[in-house]
């Protein structure tokens, strides 16, 4: 967590290209729907780097014969 004006802020460790996260407190209500979305949409972005990350690990180990082996 990122320290970083009155929301908390949340730092990707793995993929600095990512934009920082902020999850309003907002107590008992609910979030407006706009920021509701780009929670979502930041989340998929990281989603979608973890993806390609263990995508390319994936085929690290395919290509030297080790993994999803039925050795």
């Amino acid at each position: 967590m990122v320290k970083r004006g009155k929301e908390p802020m949340w730092e990707s460790a793995e993929f600095d290209e990512l934009y920082v996260l902020a999850i309003p407190r907002h107590g008992n209500r609910d979030l407006a729907p706009g920021t509701k979305k780009s929670i979502l949409d930041q989340l998929e972005d990281d989603v979608l780097a973890w993806e390609e990350r263990l995508g390319d690990d994936e085929g690290k180990e395919d290509a030297s014969g080790e993994g999803h082996g039925t050795g």
